[in-house]
């Protein structure tokens, strides 16, 4: 994906939906951390272990937090890719009402 999201329709929805195979990976990524994690509480004990456990509780909630951005940004980029969509849509219409 690009740096910037494109503002040609067949681009943009291209970008919309590599954005949203990365968000898919990534919410993946922490589930199997978050299983990593719980499958430790029974197997590894001591400071290091209270340490991991302590740190991942503290930062869940900002990652949580983060995954919920993405995932309204994703929305707000469907809902522009519809808004524009039907925008041509009109737009084509209208050309072709004034040429008849």
């Amino acid at each position: 994906m690009d740096y910037e999201m494109s503002n040609n329709l067949n681009s943009f929805k291209e970008d919309i939906d590599e954005f949203d195979r990365a968000f898919k990976d990534l919410k993946k990524d922490f589930e199997r951390v978050r299983g990593y994690i719980r499958a430790l509480q029974n197997a590894w004990t001591g400071e290091a272990h209270d340490s991991l456990v302590s740190r991942f509780s503290e930062d869940q909630p900002r990652v949580e937090a983060l995954l919920n951005y993405i995932d309204g940004l994703l929305k707000d980029y469907r809902y522009a890719n519809e808004q524009y969509k039907n925008c041509e849509s009109s737009v084509a219409n209208m050309i072709a009402s004034m040429k008849t």
